[in-house]
C-alpha cells in the first residue's frame, strides 16, 4: 500500500492534470487573433523576408509594442512561413506553460485541492484571462514570466537567492511589454534594499541587458525609443481629469461584464492583508502599482485586455494564503466562493445569449470600449 502523502501527490497529479486539460480546451475552443495582432505580424512577415523591423518596408516606424512577443512570433514563423495557426499555437502553448507552472508550485508546495481547484476554476472562468490567452498580442508571454516569477519569490523572496530569476523575468517583461514593469517593480526594489551590494545591483543590471539592448537598436533604428503608438495614445490632449473619467469606465466595463476578474483582484487584497508571512505583499503592491497606471493612462479600447495579468498574480495570492494550514477558514474558502460567482455569472450571460450573436454596434460601449473576440470571432 502506498503512505497516504503518496497517493494524495497522485490525487493531486491527476486532479491538476485535469484542469489543465480543461483549460487548454477552453483556450483552444475562445482562441481568435484581435486586428492589432497583424500589425505585428506583418512586421514579422517583412522581417523574416529580409526588409527590416517596419511595417512599411520604405519606412523606420516601429508599429508594435512587444519586442520579445515580436521576435518570438518571427523564430516560429521563420519555420513554417504561416503566420494564422502560428500565432494561435503559440498563444495556446505559452498560455499553458504559464498556468502549469502555476498548478506545478501548487503541487510541490502540497497545497490543498480545494483552494487550488478553484483558483485555477477562476482563471479558466475569467473572460479576460481566457480571451487574452490567445488573441495573438503579448499577454501568453506575460503570464508565463509572472507565473515563473511569482513562483521563484514565493519561495526564495525572504533571501538574495531569489534576485537573478526575479530580476530576468522582470527584465524579459519590461522587453515584451513595458509597463508590465510595475508588476515587477516592488519585489525587484525589496530584494535590492534589503540585500544591496555592487554585486546584486551587477546582477540586476545584466538581466535587464536584452532590454536595454534593444532600446538602444530602437533609438538607432527608429530614431526613438519607445513604440510610435506610445507616444500616438499617451499625448492626445486629453485631460488628465478626462483620463481618469475614461479609466473609471473601464473598470466599470469590466466588472459589468466580467466580474469575477475584479473581485478575484479584490479577493487578493483581502487575503494580502491576512498573509502572516507578507511574502505576498510585494505580489500585490505591483498589482496595484499597474492599476494606478491603467487608470493614469485611461484604460484602453480593448474590455479586459489590461486586467487579465493583475489576475493571475490575485489567484497566485489566494491559493498562496488560503493553502496554507494556520489560513482562517474565510481565506481557504475565498477561491470557492469567487468561482461559484463566476460560475453563477456565466449561466446568466448564456441566458441573456452569445455576445458574438450581437450586432457588432453593440459591442461597443458609449466610451469606444469594445468585447474584441466577439467582435472579430465570426
Amino acid at each position: 500500500t502506498k503512505a497516504p502523502e503518496q497517493r494524495d501527490g497522485r490525487l493531486s497529479n491527476r486532479a491538476l492534470l485535469l484542469l489543465l486539460i480543461t483549460y487548454a480546451a477552453v483556450v483552444a475552443w475562445t482562441a481568435w487573433l484581435a486586428d492589432d495582432a497583424y500589425i505585428t505580424l506583418r512586421t514579422v512577415d517583412n522581417f523574416v523576408s529580409g526588409h527590416g523591423l517596419r511595417w512599411n518596408v520604405a519606412e523606420r516606424v516601429q508599429t508594435f509594442t512587444h519586442p520579445l512577443w515580436m521576435l518570438l512570433l518571427s523564430a516560429l514563423y521563420f519555420f513554417t512561413r504561416e503566420a494564422y495557426l502560428t500565432t494561435l499555437g503559440a498563444s495556446w502553448a505559452v498560455s499553458i506553460a504559464a498556468v502549469s507552472v502555476v498548478s506545478r508550485r501548487a503541487i510541490h508546495e502540497r497545497l490543498p485541492l480545494r483552494v487550488v481547484v478553484p483558483g485555477i476554476g477562476i482563471l479558466i472562468a475569467s473572460k479576460a484571462f481566457t480571451e487574452y490567452s490567445t488573441s495573438g498580442l503579448e499577454n501568453p508571454l506575460t503570464h508565463l514570466l509572472l507565473a515563473v516569477f511569482s513562483a521563484q519569490w514565493l519561495a526564495n523572496g525572504a533571501t538574495a537567492a531569489a534576485l537573478p530569476a526575479v530580476a530576468l523575468c522582470a527584465g524579459l517583461a519590461t522587453l515584451n511589454r513595458m509597463y508590465t514593469i510595475l508588476l515587477f517593480l516592488p519585489a525587484l526594489v525589496w530584494q535590492l534594499w534589503h540585500w544591496a551590494s555592487a554585486r546584486r545591483f551587477l546582477v540586476t543590471l545584466l538581466a535587464f541587458t536584452p532590454f536595454l539592448v534593444w532600446e538602444v537598436f530602437s533609438v538607432v533604428y527608429y530614431g526613438l525609443p519607445f513604440p510610435n503608438t506610445a507616444y500616438a495614445k499617451l499625448n492626445t490632449g486629453v485631460s488628465r481629469l478626462d483620463a481618469w473619467d475614461l479609466g473609471l469606465a473601464y473598470f466599470w466595463n469590466s466588472l459589468a461584464h466580467d466580474p469575477i476578474t475584479l473581485l478575484a483582484i479584490a479577493g487578493s487584497l483581502i487575503a494580502c492583508a491576512r498573509d502572516r508571512s507578507r511574502k505576498t505583499v510585494p505580489l500585490v503592491t505591483g498589482v496595484l502599482l499597474y492599476l494606478a497606471y491603467v487608470l493614469y493612462i485611461g484604460g484602453d479600447f480593448m474590455s479586459g485586455r489590461f486586467f487579465a495579468a493583475p489576475l493571475l498574480i490575485a489567484v497566485i495570492v489566494l491559493i498562496e494564503v488560503g493553502g496554507h494550514a494556520s489560513a482562517a477558514p474565510s481565506l481557504r474558502l475565498l477561491p470557492s466562493f469567487l468561482l461559484a460567482i463566476a460560475l453563477g455569472f456565466g449561466v446568466a450571460q448564456r441566458l441573456e445569449g452569445n455576445r458574438a450573436n450581437l450586432v457588432r454596434e453593440a459591442l461597443i460601449d458609449v466610451n469606444g470600449i469594445a468585447d474584441e473576440r466577439a467582435f472579430y470571432y465570426r
